[in-house]
């Protein structure tokens, strides 16, 4: 997604105008079934995975439900894949 905006700069009692362009990558929030969850360490496992492709993540794991919703802008592929990796295969 692109956003443009616009900045205004006073150079010497000249007022400029720059129109800027600034990419933004979108969000996807996924619910994943992973049946291998069990306790909290597997959520604090899979929390850590998570983060450590977006930082910025937010990340939901239900232990009874055996679910992780995860509001993330890495690719969904390259998180299943990396779940999978650290014992946690997605349904």
């Amino acid at each position: 997604m692109v956003d443009r905006f616009s900045v205004f700069l006073n150079r010497g009692g000249v007022l400029l105008c720059l129109l800027c362009f600034v990419y933004t990558q979108e969000k996807n929030v996924l619910t994943f079934s992973i049946p291998a969850i069990s306790c909290g360490h597997c959520a604090r496992a899979i929390t850590d995975t998570v983060l450590e492709l977006d930082p910025a993540a937010k990340v939901q794991v239900d232990i009874a439900a055996r679910t992780a919703t995860v509001d993330t802008s890495a690719d969904p592929a390259i998180v299943r894949a990396r779940l999978a990796d650290e014992g946690y295969p997605v349904l």
